[in-house]
């Protein structure tokens, strides 16, 4: 079970075990003290603060910075008080026509005839565009 965690920005992440970088906010991180954490756990308190529905939390997952290798749901942290580890909270699947536009897009159909939507929510394509985004601006 996740037993605290902040959202602070720049200097104030030093002292943590885990941080977590959202790219919903720019220079706002999630950080964790030591302690036993899941992935799973680390993807629903990310989900949360960035507004992500249950419904699309499936295509988020955690990405290891510093090799840059994505943890399953299931991969435990094991984080002691030295600990200096940093997570991506990243959007890991999407497919062809995701943007909802054109005669090729790709439609979610609802329980009613002609309910259908674009298959991403607007909080998970602006959470996108944000990740794509950082990465075109770092490169």
């Amino acid at each position: 079970m996740v037993t605290m965690e902040t959202r602070v920005s720049g200097k104030q992440a030093c002292s943590a075990a885990l941080l977590v970088h959202l790219y919903w906010c720019r220079d706002e991180l999630l950080t964790y003290p030591a302690g036993e954490y899941t992935t799973e756990e680390i993807c629903i308190s990310a989900a949360q603060e960035c507004g992500v529905s249950p419904a699309y939390l499936s295509l988020f997952g955690l990405m290891r910075e510093r090799d840059r290798v994505w943890l399953p749901p299931n991969h435990v942290l094991k984080l002691e008080p030295s600990a200096n580890e940093t997570l991506l909270f990243r959007v890991r699947f999407y497919f062809p026509g995701w943007t909802g536009s054109g005669s090729g897009s790709a439609r979610r159909y609802g329980v009613t005839k002609s309910s259908e939507a674009p298959v991403l929510d607007d909080i998970t394509t602006a959470y996108l565009f944000a990740q794509v985004r950082s990465i075109t601006c770092t490169h």
